[in-house]
């Protein structure tokens, strides 16, 4: 998915001058994602450090509001080797197994151009190199990465704290997790409602969405050509 289809930039990003020239050049970057290269003569730890250092202001409400969100993302990474994806999911590169950075134990969370898990065997086990289930999950992860560079540290803070706007944002993973998955998988529909009004995508006590209204749109969404 483009970010140019319809519904992908649906939730505006509030970003001061300086802030929104930055995402620009950003998202200049990464549109087409799948065209997305990292510059030849820069390592990726620059590029995150870049992003991080202009989003991040020090000493005002947000640069805590995101510091807390940070905390809350930190940790000591197992020493599972990672699985290195190919360049068909940039701006995502890697798969880190790292239970202290997960919403979730059986949620795969995106922070940038890493995806973690709380346990490597079990997802290796859920997602079988070559699988559906392993493209699917990925498909959906690359798309995070690619909203998280393009809008900055701004996205986490309102995934966090804005259940309309995560799950606006969930909505376009998840397209394109079942768009993978219905090429040669039966989607359980409830199920899946079930996991998006649960407890998974619950932050700060606050639902993500109803069970009425994820499986009327996990139906359409089933159902698109």
């Amino acid at each position: 998915m483009s970010d140019r289809e319809p519904g992908f930039q649906n939730i505006p990003i509030p970003l001061t001058p300086e802030q929104r020239v930055e995402a620009q050049l950003i998202r200049d970057a990464i549109v087409p994602p799948r065209q997305f290269r990292y510059p030849s003569d820069m390592d990726y730890s620059e590029v995150e450090a870049r992003i991080r250092e202009a989003f991040v202001p020090r000493g005002t409400f947000f640069g805590v509001l995101f510091g807390i969100v940070a905390l809350a993302l930190s940790g000591c990474c197992s020493t599972a080797a990672p699985i290195v994806l190919t360049t068909h999911y940039a701006p995502l590169t890697q798969v880190v197994e790292a239970p202290d950075r997960v919403i979730s134990p059986d949620v795969t969370t995106t922070v940038y151009s890493t995806a973690y898990v709380g346990d490597m065997g079990q997802w290796i086990s859920d997602h079988p190199e070559g699988s559906l289930e392993r493209s699917a999950t990925l498909e959906h992860e690359r798309v995070h990465a690619v909203r998280q560079f393009a809008a900055g540290a701004w996205w986490f803070v309102r995934y966090v704290t804005e259940p309309g706007f995560r799950w606006a944002e969930e909505q376009l993973g998840w397209r394109e997790e079942i768009r993978t998955l219905r090429a040669g998988r039966w989607i359980d529909q409830p199920a899946t409602a079930a996991v998006l009004s649960g407890t998974t995508y619950e932050l700060l006590g606050r639902p993500m969405v109803s069970y009425a209204d994820a499986l009327a749109w996990v139906r359409t969404t089933v159902e698109e050509p």
